[in-house]
């Protein structure tokens, strides 16, 4: 049985020397979220995806349980950037069927989503990409949207 690692930044070292030890070139980025970070934008898509299963492989080896909760400062942050996103739509011509829900409102259920997550279950959060109005965009309108307004973590 593997040894437990404290959660944190403990977890993060060892997890990125497990990384470098399987013959991984990288170093973490800081991206003001919790937890160990990469810039994945350079690695073809099956690269990245064998960068994900080894960081996985190298949690259960190390005993790492992830529970991958945002704390409430990182959730309002991404509300902020949700909300500008948001607008940058609106005023690129896209119609929104749905306004954003208040800042309180959005992180109780975004926090809800964190925990049923964990439980096996599942919640609704609001995500200006998620909203109807971007349904009804051509292709070329939504790859448009998606240049002027880029998607969150996909840019």
């Amino acid at each position: 049985m593997a040894e437990h690692v404290a959660a944190g930044e403990e977890a993060d070292a060892a997890t990125h020397s497990c990384l470098l030890a399987k013959g991984w070139d990288i170093e973490p980025i800081e991206d003001g979220m919790s937890g160990l970070s990469f810039d994945l934008s350079s690695f073809a898509d099956h690269v990245a995806d064998n960068l994900i299963a080894d960081v996985e492989l190298c949690q259960e080896s190390l005993g790492i349980e992830i529970r991958y909760y945002l704390s409430r400062p990182e959730l309002e942050r991404m509300y902020g950037y949700f909300v500008d996103i948001y607008e940058c739509l609106v005023a690129h011509g896209v119609e929104m069927s749905k306004s954003p829900p208040s800042r309180s409102s959005w992180v109780e259920t975004f926090q809800a989503f964190q925990h049923a997550q964990t439980a096996g279950g599942n919640a609704s959060i609001w995500h200006p990409y998620g909203d109807p109005g971007m349904y009804e965009l051509s292709w070329d309108e939504f790859l448009e949207a998606t240049n002027n307004c880029p998607q969150p973590f996909m840019s």
